[in-house]
């Protein structure tokens, strides 16, 4: 009897020790390998013509869909907002931080911010113009000098 005690409670130690390292493998490694994953998912999307940002209505708590112009750096899709304060996307967005962001058939949760002039509003400000520019016929310089910036980090 105290054999098969000693068996089933190391089966059940053994079962134990298995099932922490499987959930520490979901804490640690498996968010590395997702992260890695959804990079590598966001440098094949990044030259997509066009996104689509969901916002949540500040007045009718419902979802609002565009489709905008957007850059992607790292991690962070950059648009801008050529009506600046007045685009309802923007006064959405800065009601409800918490978007949506599609790419294709890619989802992605996001935070949005809109940015204060700096580097990161000039780096934003660059490559959303360089991406634009050279498929569309007219000037964009003065629309990506007085737009105002909006940052999804995703």
């Amino acid at each position: 009897m105290l054999q098969e005690c000693c068996y089933d409670c190391n089966k059940e130690i053994r079962v134990i020790a298995a099932s922490q390292a499987l959930e520490a493998w979901f804490q640690q490694v498996l968010p590395a390998k997702m992260g890695f994953m959804v990079d590598q998912n966001l440098a094949q999307l990044a030259n997509e013509e066009f996104g689509y940002l969901t916002t949540i209505g500040r007045v009718s708590g419902r979802e609002h869909t565009i489709e905008i112009w957007f850059a992607l750096e790292g991690r962070t899709i950059y648009m801008l907002a050529g009506g600046r304060d007045k685009s309802d996307w923007v006064k959405n967005a800065r009601k409800q931080p918490k978007v949506r962001f599609r790419i294709r058939d890619q989802h992605f949760q996001g935070h949005a911010r809109i940015l204060a002039a700096g580097e990161e509003d000039s780096l934003a400000r660059r490559i959303v113009v360089a991406k634009y520019q050279p498929i569309y016929n007219e000037d964009l310089s003065d629309w990506g000098r007085t737009s105002l910036v909006v940052a999804v980090d995703i």
